[in-house]
């Protein structure tokens, strides 16, 4: 009998002990919860522009006509306020984030434009 209790210690020792490994290779290439080292989530090093979709900031009072009036030309497809002073615009025709950016920047309402970007881990 002491044969066999020894060998069933043996098991168990060896099996804590590959699992005490195996969690500590986890921790060595991971942060708190699974997150790589610096506890700073994986998120894609380029972002990706959503074609025809900008952020328009706009002075205080600005209303969606005059960004409908200034983008006309482009085919404006949607408008809405996403916070006081900014505007999600989706146009049909974009020319690009340059033009976007300078006929919205010609008028005294705007006061900066950029393109919409998604990020994605």
């Amino acid at each position: 009998m002491g044969g066999i209790a020894r060998t069933a210690r043996h098991l168990v020792v060896s099996a804590a002990l590959v699992l005490l490994a195996g969690a500590l290779g986890c921790a060595e290439t991971a942060g708190p919860m699974g997150a790589p080292r610096g506890g700073e989530p994986v998120m894609s090093s380029q972002p990706q522009r959503v074609p025809g979709e900008y952020l328009v900031t706009v002075r205080a009072g600005t209303d969606e006509r005059r960004i409908r009036d200034l983008y006309a030309e482009y085919q404006v497809v949607g408008l809405r306020r996403v916070r006081d002073d900014v505007f999600l615009l989706r146009i049909g025709k974009d020319p690009g984030p340059e033009a976007v950016e300078t006929r919205g920047l010609s008028s005294p309402d705007v006061t900066a434009v950029q393109p919409n970007h998604v990020y994605r881990p």
